[in-house]
């Protein structure tokens, strides 16, 4: 990737059983890349419950991104494996950043915590 394209990043979940919510916030270099939109993917909502996304809280002076959506109905929540968001990043320079959660926090449909297993952070490289 060279400077000034654009590219999406999907978080992923996988394994997933009776999801109703996520929350996280992502770290990354802005010198490097910036957040230019994000959208919630399909997978939240795979059991034909409703879909609340949260405003997403970009921060690229910090290199921050703070976003999450949560999931409410009579239907069970997502199970197995899925996108639950697409980031779009722009490349700012030549460089390296990792991409790491701070924070990350699912729920059930009955918004009781659940304990990620495994959560896999990321890099990017501009060149």
């Amino acid at each position: 990737m060279q400077q000034g394209d654009s590219f999406i990043l999907e978080v992923l979940i996988a394994n997933a059983t009776d999801l109703g919510a996520f929350e996280f916030d992502l770290s990354y270099n802005p010198a490097v890349i910036q957040v230019t939109e994000v959208q919630t993917g399909d997978f939240l909502g795979s059991t034909l419950r409703t879909i609340v996304p949260l405003p997403p809280n970009i921060d690229n002076d910090a290199g921050l991104l703070v976003y999450g959506a949560f999931s409410f109905g009579d239907l069970p929540g997502a199970e197995g494996d899925g996108v639950l968001v697409a980031i779009t990043f722009q490349a700012q320079q030549v460089g390296a950043t990792a991409v790491t959660f701070i924070i990350l926090q699912i729920t059930d449909s009955n918004a009781v915590v659940l304990l990620p297993q495994e959560v896999l952070d990321g890099s990017v490289t501009v060149e």
